[in-house]
């Protein structure tokens, strides 16, 4: 995924803006159990650099250097969310709340302070059309975009041979949002 902070940010804004449990917004992964009553699935996809990464070396007094890659990455979060009792608790009723809900300073402030923005909104779409809600439960789908500033730290020894890495340098691959200004 994009770190820990902002994974976090992401989803504490979607908890407060929902109005859903926290144990009900989950992340999309195969395998994990499903959450009772009604839920949210989130998942990251189409992580893309916007512009041009920049690095910058860190030298410390033992000749041990520290390379940084700062940078922002374009994101596609889609969220579907499943089940509900009808009206505004429904699928397309929450995800319409939680459009409506987003500019709201307590819902935004989670992702302001991990660096995540987010940069528009596609239509909330009911896959009720597509399928017989006597035999599915209600379903609806959001996909949200999203701007990420990310931070890939490597660590290299006096030889210049890496020792440890802190991400992959690869996009969408543990990295971490940081706190930092774009030149």
């Amino acid at each position: 995924m994009i770190g820990t902070t902002a994974e976090n940010a992401i989803h504490a804004w979607i908890v407060a803006a929902s109005q859903l449990a926290a144990g009900n917004v989950v992340w999309a992964e195969q395998g994990a159990p499903r959450p009772t009553g009604p839920y949210i699935a989130m998942r990251l996809t189409n992580i893309r650099p916007r512009g041009r990464d920049w690095t910058e070396a860190l030298k410390d007094g033992a000749g041990n250097v520290t390379m940084r890659v700062r940078g922002v990455r374009h994101a596609t979060l889609a969220v579907q969310c499943y089940g509900g009792d009808g009206g505004v608790t429904d699928a397309v009723g929450r995800l319409s709340r939680l459009v409506a809900r987003t500019e709201l300073p307590s819902v935004q402030d989670p992702l302001m302070v991990a660096k995540v923005g987010v940069l528009g909104y596609g239509g909330v779409q009911s896959v009720g059309a597509l399928m017989n809600y006597a035999a599915f439960e209600p379903r609806a789908t959001l996909d949200v975009r999203l701007a990420l500033a990310i931070e890939i730290v490597e660590s290299l020894g006096t030889g210049g041979i890496i020792e440890s890495a802190d991400g992959s340098g690869e996009v969408g691959s543990d990295l971490e949002g940081v706190a930092f200004d774009v030149p």
